[in-house]
């Protein structure tokens, strides 16, 4: 029976693996999201106002920036705005550390 069984430690690093991966598309599809609904707004408003291509480049790079923000405040670089939860990564590195104090 033993021999059946899976290894915890290959477990883990399994559960690890597939938890890095979920991160990574998460955190990649914020950035393309950020820069693609700067990207149709720009076009919007270059369309209605007719500020050719102005708009789009200005907002464009702004959803760009969003962008940058959303990955840095997802991995936990830079601190969230008050009255919104930590991500993921920042309440797990917190529990570890209270952990080993604790202990």
């Amino acid at each position: 029976m033993d021999a059946h069984r899976p290894d915890p430690v290959d477990e883990r690093a399994a559960k690890m693996e597939r938890s890095n991966y979920a991160m990574a598309v998460r955190v990649s599809s914020d950035f393309i999201a950020a820069i693609f609904v700067g990207g149709a707004l720009g076009w919007f408003l270059n369309s209605v106002a007719g500020t050719s291509p102005f708009g789009l480049i200005v907002l464009l790079l702004l959803g760009f920036a969003a962008g940058v923000l959303n990955v840095m405040r997802t991995l936990g670089l830079v601190a969230m705005p008050k009255g919104m939860p930590a991500p993921p990564s920042a309440r797990r590195r917190d529990t570890e550390e209270n952990g080993r104090e604790g202990g």
